[in-house]
Order: structure tokens, then sequence, then C-alpha cells
């Protein structure tokens, strides 16, 4: 209850009597009783008009209470998705390096491969060139052979 000892700085009805003066006329208590009628259906209309916007303003906060609730739950649904992703480019990066690891090492082998390759291709030259002058000293060792055979 609000203290009645306490005066008011500004009366928050001063306009609705405005130009009614303090006398006792019936007609003057008649109109200010109807226009009190009047101001209090007024203010139950604009009240029932703040009921509603305030039931349309709570619905559409509990709405957005929802969809945000959703929106969270899918915020944390793609951060996870990014972790997943960061991971597997993690992986991808490992892959990667071993792949060139890989492939250093598998021209390595191919030089290697291409040296000993040539070392063989020399080495029958050489074996060659030694089988063929052994051919020919065996061919004159025959001849000699048959020369003295005879």
């Amino acid at each position: 209850m609000p203290d009645p000892s306490k005066v008011l700085e500004e009366d928050p009805f001063q306009g609705c009597f405005a130009g009614v003066e303090d006398s006792t006329d019936l007609n003057d208590a008649s109109t200010i009783l109807e226009e009190a009628q009047y101001l209090l259906s007024r203010f139950r209309a604009e009240l029932s008009q703040c009921e509603a916007e305030l039931r349309r303003v709570s619905d559409e906060e509990k709405a957005l209470r929802l969809l945000c609730s959703k929106k969270e739950e899918e915020l944390k649904d793609l951060r996870a998705e990014l972790d997943k992703a960061r991971k597997n480019e993690s992986e991808l990066d490992e892959q990667s390096k071993k792949i060139e690891e890989l492939e250093v090492e598998l021209a390595r082998a191919r030089a290697e491969a291409v040296q000993a390759k040539a070392e063989a291709e020399k080495t029958k030259v050489a074996a060659d060139k030694s089988i063929a002058i052994y051919l020919r000293d065996v061919a004159a060792v025959q001849g000699e052979l048959r020369k003295a055979s005879d």
C-alpha cells in the first residue's frame, strides 16, 4: 500500500480533471463520474492491449529461445565437424609427408638401380671382351694343337 503521508510531486490524473472546478454541483459530479468511467474503460482497453502484446512478446521470446537452443545445437555439431575436419587435415598432412619421404626413397632407389645397371653393363662389356680374348686364345691354341698333332 502506498504511504498516504507522502505527497506525490505530480498528480498522474491531473490532466483528466483539467477544467473541472471545485463545485458541489451534481451535474459536475455526474460529468466527472462519466469521465472517470470513460477513462476506466479506456485504461481497461489499453490494459487488454498491453496484456495481448505481452502474450505475443512472451510467445515470441519462447520461440526465439527455442530457435536459439536449436542454433546452439547446430553450432555444437558444426564445431564437432570442424574438429573432425582439422583432425583429417592433420592426418592428410602426415600422409603427404610420408608420400614425400617415399618419393625421395624411390628416387634414390631408381638412381641406385640406374647406377647398378650401368655397372652391370660395364661388367658385361668387360666380360664380353675377356670372353672374346679367351675364345681367340682358345682358337689359337686349338689351331696350334692341330698343327702339332698333324
